[in-house]
């Protein structure tokens, strides 16, 4: 990480600290605060790039979650397919994903994403 994502970082910590203390509007607010420290993407394809896009996707994979325990399912969801269209094709940012779909009662959807969140992790 360069020094330019170092604020965005330290709120994406705190944000999990919050989430893990089950303060979970406290982690939203600051996973929302690491989104807006981060630095604008500088020039497509470089290194500094790509590492912006990856922690963006992480920040909002993290906030998804939070949003989800807070009951606010549509912007859990709205997080969770953004982080998975920056490429976090992980079973952590699925699974958050059929989770606040199913809330939403788009099961069909919800039932896609858990597949896939079972396909990355078969065993867990």
């Amino acid at each position: 990480m360069s020094e330019s994502q170092e604020p965005a970082l330290q709120h994406y910590h705190l944000g999990n600290a919050h989430y893990v203390d089950e303060d979970f509007n406290s982690s939203v607010t600051s996973f929302g605060r690491a989104l807006d420290a981060l630095p604008p993407i500088s020039g497509a394809g470089t290194a500094e790039s790509a590492a912006v896009k990856f922690l963006r996707a992480r920040i909002l994979s993290g906030r998804s979650a939070a949003l989800y325990k807070t009951g606010r399912h549509a912007s859990s969801a709205d997080d969770a397919a953004t982080s998975i269209s920056l490429g976090l094709d992980t079973e952590a940012a699925h699974r958050r994903s059929a989770l606040a779909l199913y809330e939403l009662g788009r099961y069909a959807d919800a039932r896609e994403a858990f597949e896939r969140a079972i396909a990355l992790a078969p065993r867990d």
